[in-house]
């Protein structure tokens, strides 16, 4: 398997991976967008971050 980082925009990262079999052929390929999350935006305490406390 390889996986890399295409290209970044702030908190967006868009990503490649490939899935190879043991002759080396490629099996699969997919392209991602993953979010980074600030980790004290996060609610620790099971309520809706949205919700007034």
């Amino acid at each position: 398997m390889a996986i890399w980082e295409i290209e970044a925009f702030g908190r967006k990262h868009f990503t490649g991976s490939a899935l190879y079999a043991e002759s080396g052929d490629c099996r699969g390929i997919a392209l991602g967008l993953w979010f980074e999350v600030d980790p004290d935006a996060v609610p620790r305490d099971g309520k809706d971050a949205a919700t007034p406390r």
